[in-house]
Parts: C-alpha cells; structure tokens; sequence
C-alpha cells in the first residue's frame, strides 16, 4: 500500500465512522425508550418520544447516513487487495443497502407519528399498519445484503485477499449484528440500550477496527 492509498483508506473510513456515529445517535434518539419493548409490531417504543427527538433523530439519520457509501467504498479496497469483482462487489452491496437504508429510516418518523396520534386518538391502527407494511420490507433488504457482505467478508479473510488478519473473519457484519440481538434477549440491561441503534453499533466497530488496522498496514 502506498501512502497515497493508505490516506485515502483513512479518510474513506473516518467517513463511514461518521456516519456509525451520527446515525446511531440519530436513530437512538429517535426509537430508545427504556419503558417499552423495542417489539416492530406494535411500535410501542414510539409512543412517548417527544416530537424535538423525532425531529432532530430524522433529520441527523436521513441527512448523514449517504456518509455510508464511503466506509464501504473502503471496505471493498481493505477487503481485495487486487480489486477485482470480489472487492467491487462488497462496496457495490455496501452502498445498495444503505440507500433502501436510508428509505427505511426515513419513514421511521412517519410510524412514529402514526402511533402517537393512536395515543390520543387522531389516528388508526389501519394507517399504522399500512406505513409499516411499506416501511419495514426495506429493512429486511437490508439485512439480506449484510448477510451477502458477511459471506463475501469471510470468504475474502479466509483466502488470503484481504488486508485483515484470518482470525477477523470470524466477526463479519452479521455475526456482530446477531451478537447484539442476542445481547438484547439475554442481558436487556444492556442490550436495550443498542439494540435500537444495531446496525450503527456493528458498523462502528467494523469501521473502526478497520481504521485501526488501516493506520499500522507498513507503506511501500
């Protein structure tokens, strides 16, 4: 790697740890209510959030999380040293979800609305249901394409194509991401506080393991 690449991977990473951090912080104050069970059905974690933390949640998710793309334009270099299909295909996969992302969390604040007016009887459960059968499909694109990244990151470890030691293949997107499910269903105290911000906590610890690395790989 030559010092050119290497501060290019730096900056490419900083801007996907960005984008970790805002949209995690984002979608925490938007959805975190420690009262409620964070159960997609009824949306009951929505119902006493003020409208300052929808507001501001909105805005900060939907306006910073494009900073996305570039932590998986570094993950595809970082991942296939060669940069062939392999690489490509990860970055291509990477900036695909996050845009059916960024759909998704977009119309967060739309069922939150919804299910305040519920509460105080200016809007139906028929509304409600209607938001979130278009809304929560592009959640699952999503998790799809972190599984396919987490099958191409392992892959791409294990034969050798990537700048990452083998024993990092072993904590791919979806691993860490089911780890923090089954943080929430067996320790609450504390899965509570990241399961409604999963997908940014997985990724900031990816990008930020990946800067760490990025910083020691020797330049030619």
């Amino acid at each position: 790697m030559t010092t050119a690449q290497r501060r290019s991977q730096i900056v490419l990473a900083c801007g996907g740890i960005a984008a970790a951090i805002s949209v995690g912080i984002g979608e925490w104050i938007m959805q975190f209510d420690l009262s409620a069970t964070h159960d997609d059905s009824s949306y009951a974690y929505f119902a006493n959030i003020p409208q300052w933390r929808l507001t501001l949640g909105h805005f900060l998710c939907v306006l910073t999380a494009p900073l996305y793309f570039l932590g998986y334009l570094h993950l595809g270099r970082a991942l296939d040293i060669r940069n062939t299909w392999l690489g490509k295909s990860i970055t291509g996969l990477g900036i695909y979800s996050f845009a059916v992302g960024i759909g998704w969390i977009g119309g967060r604040v739309y069922l939150a609305i919804a299910k305040q007016g519920i509460e105080v009887g200016t809007s139906s459960e028929s509304l409600l249901s209607a938001l979130s059968n278009h809304n929560e499909p592009l959640i699952q694109v999503l998790r799809v394409s972190i599984l396919l990244i987490s099958v191409l990151w392992t892959y791409a470890i294990l034969k050798g194509r990537s700048y990452y030691p083998k024993w990092m293949a072993l904590f791919s997107p979806i691993v860490l991401l089911l780890g923090i499910f089954a943080t929430y269903a067996f320790l609450p105290a504390i899965g509570a506080y990241l399961l409604p911000t999963a997908m940014n906590v997985t990724h900031l610890a990816i990008f930020g393991f990946s800067l760490y690395h990025t910083i020691r790989i020797p330049v030619n």
